[in-house]
């Protein structure tokens, strides 16, 4: 059993919101986990198209089957990402959610700052180490590798402003381009998995969790010790203030490529407000 459609991105874009309201669709399937990284990552898919297929057991019956992988769309971080989902899903439907795109940097940063280890601490320092922050928000050029593959009938483009003005709309929008019945989820009006700063692990604890050949020392830790460990070894982040030099720099690289997106997809020049 192969999904028939995939939420392809954007990064920090409410593709976990996406993803929780369709599971909860009568007639929607969604994987477990909700990023598979088949297409994403050379590990897994190395495992081959039966272990992908795996994850989609138990869809009989549900018209629409998917998984919400958000990395599909960093081209410069997967290369292959796009031919790999053409080769295996050629005639699936995709869904691309984007935002404004010098504020998805921030947030990207903020995500990646709590979970991977070799994320800059200094805000303005990760943006010049580490490209993909920004291509990520260079929505022109992640589409277009999508569209050089699919037509445009078989992507569907939202926006996360009009999905948090009005989610039912936009979320009426998604079912009719997977072909299921209107549905209201729970929550609706409750954004999942947001970048508020939260807690993030460093030092001896951060690269412990990373080294998977000795995770299993965990299972040797009282599960009640575990939060009091990672309070311990843990710091709160916070929503770093932009150093104008760097958000200028940020929006000389978007600037151009949001303009063209926004133009294509039938949005004022302005929807997005960079300054």
């Amino acid at each position: 059993m192969k999904p028939n459609f995939l939420i392809i991105g954007a990064q920090k874009c409410a593709t976990t919101s996406l993803y929780y309201w369709f599971s909860q669709h009568p007639d929607i399937f969604m994987s477990t986990p909700k990023e598979p990284m088949f297409f994403t990552k050379d590990e897994n898919y190395n495992q081959g198209g039966k272990w992908y297929e795996s994850l989609f057991a138990g869809s009989e019956g549900c018209k629409a089957i998917g998984e919400a992988t958000a990395e599909l769309t960093i081209k410069s971080l997967r290369p292959n990402a796009a031919d790999r989902v053409y080769k295996h899903l050629p005639k699936a439907k995709l869904i691309y959610i984007v935002r404004n795109p010098v504020e998805r940097v921030r947030s990207a940063w903020m995500w990646g700052r709590r979970v991977w280890p070799k994320m800059d601490a200094s805000f303005s320092v990760a943006i010049k180490n580490h490209p993909q922050l920004i291509d990520g928000s260079l929505y022109w050029k992640q589409i277009n590798v999508y569209r050089k593959l699919y037509s445009d009938d078989h992507i569907l483009v939202l926006f996360m402003e009009d999905l948090k003005m009005n989610p039912k709309a936009i979320l009426d929008q998604c079912f009719e381009f997977l072909n299921v019945k209107p549905f209201i989820p729970k929550d609706i009006s409750s954004p999942q998995n947001v970048s508020t700063g939260g807690r993030y692990v460093y030092g001896f604890l951060n690269w412990l969790r990373w080294r998977k050949d000795i995770l299993f020392l965990k299972g040797f830790i009282p599960k009640r010790m575990h939060q009091p460990i990672k309070k311990l070894f843990s710091r709160q982040a916070f929503k770093p203030e932009w150093e104008p030099n760097v958000k200028k720099y940020v929006i000389d690289q978007v600037k151009d490529d949001a303009k063209k997106f926004l133009k294509f997809y039938g949005k004022a020049d302005d929807f997005w407000t960079f300054h």
